[in-house]
């Protein structure tokens, strides 16, 4: 068995999620469609991570083990060649640490969040269309709350065993009519960012009560997984 790690790109808006479901599109069962294809075996794709419906990703790391064994550049190709354009293999390489793990050698993840006053049609696919401006002072006066470790189930859908994580950065940028908020955590829960966008959104509103609110799916990239 030959071991390949790959970086891909999508845009996630007309798939339910990344994970492989019997019923519906997902990116992993094209990614696994394109492999069987190129190399008539069926594998079982292993992603760093999984994103909800509608979410997008810029680089996301998988892993794929093969019998057939073919230069990355070539496979790099063949893989681009079949797989819809909404998905990009943008990188491709032997693995060559028996011990990596795209999930579990990962020690942190980026995401950002991207919201816009504009009407655009040829992007609003990749953002949230807002219908007010935000008070930005008021999200960033907050923003320090979510820094280190905290117990995010407030912020998740679903139980977990453990809710901690450790977010190690969360900024929040704006131009005129743009917003954009990146956080970086070790890992993340379900739905975690959107529902803290969610949060963030009602404080920018200048609501002082707020409640259990999940950004759409549209505005969301997975940017990187790190490694060291």
């Amino acid at each position: 068995m030959t071991k390949y790690n790959f970086l891909v790109s999508y845009d996630g808006t007309c798939y339910s999620g990344f994970q492989y479901q019997p019923d519906c599109k997902t990116i992993q069962g094209e990614l696994e469609k394109a492999f069987l294809e190129i190399t008539e075996e069926s594998i079982r794709v292993i992603p760093a991570g999984r994103t909800d419906a509608g979410v997008h990703a810029r680089a996301l790391p998988i892993q794929a083990n093969l019998k057939k064994q073919m230069e990355p550049c070539d496979l790099k190709k063949a893989l681009n060649a079949l797989l819809p354009e909404s998905i990009r293999i943008i990188s491709s390489e032997f693995c060559t640490d028996d011990d990596f793990h795209p999930r579990f050698s990962a020690i942190s993840r980026t995401y950002r969040y991207y919201m816009s006053l504009r009407d655009n049609i040829f992007e609003e696919r990749f953002y949230w269309k807002l219908k007010r401006a935000l008070n930005c002072n008021a999200i960033k006066e907050v923003l320090p709350e979510f820094l280190g470790v905290n117990d995010f189930s407030s912020y998740s859908v679903g139980k977990y065993d453990n809710p901690l994580c450790t977010v190690y950065s969360i900024n929040f940028l704006n131009t005129l009519h743009d917003y954009m908020l990146e956080i970086t955590a070790n890992r993340f829960l379900h739905k975690m960012v959107r529902t803290i966008m969610g949060y963030l959104y009602q404080i920018g509103c200048g609501k002082r009560e707020t409640r259990f609110y999940v950004a759409p799916a549209c505005g969301l990239f997975l940017e990187s997984v790190n490694y060291a």
